[in-house]
């Protein structure tokens, strides 16, 4: 959401593109993050939840480190495309563990995380713009994307490491809930 609010503006001040056609790659970003969100869920089901997060959070972090050089406007449109989609897959991969983490607080986890989202909508425009300010130039704003996005990785691997239940197994579900079903 954050990066929808973010993105025309982004797109028109580095790249000159007219409101409307930066509002079209835009919609493009947007509607690839909407419609992977299912695709996200579906491997993680399949490969679990973690690992999904796993490879998504690297490469989303790879693909803002990638946009800090500020590309060529095709190869930045697609940078930012793929980026886009790997979050809306990561939002599957994230309400696939929900269930298996908090079975018995889905309402307040779902609440929880929906309304990081809707933090994460308003910050991070606001995050993205005053460092556009500060520093003179959206390479900077991606940079701090990306270490955001390594942050959040190294935060989930610890957490398994930590916590041995979090550790999903392929189809998702982690060995002391599967104990618990049979």
């Amino acid at each position: 959401m954050g990066l929808g609010t973010f993105l025309p503006l982004f797109f028109h001040n580095q790249y000159q593109l007219s409101p409307i056609n930066a509002g079209l790659l835009t919609s493009l970003a947007a509607f690839m993050g909407s419609t992977l969100r299912p695709v996200g869920g579906y491997l993680s089901d399949r490969f679990g939840g973690i690992m999904m997060l796993t490879i998504l959070l690297a490469l989303i972090g790879a693909l803002y480190a990638i946009g800090s050089l500020l590309l060529p406007l095709v190869p930045m449109a697609v940078v930012i495309v793929v980026s886009v989609s790997c979050l809306g897959m990561g939002n599957g991969a994230v309400f696939q563990l929900v269930p298996q983490r908090f079975r018995n607080e889905i309402g307040v986890a779902t609440g929880v995380i929906g309304a990081a989202g809707g933090i994460g909508g308003f910050l991070l425009p606001t995050l993205l713009g005053s460092v556009k300010q500060m520093s003179g130039s959206y390479s900077a704003g991606m940079i701090v994307l990306a270490f955001c996005a390594l942050c959040t990785l190294v935060i989930l691997r610890l957490l398994v490491l930590l916590h041995k239940g979090w550790q999903a197994n392929k189809v998702g579900i982690p060995e002391t809930v599967k104990g618990e079903l049979a």
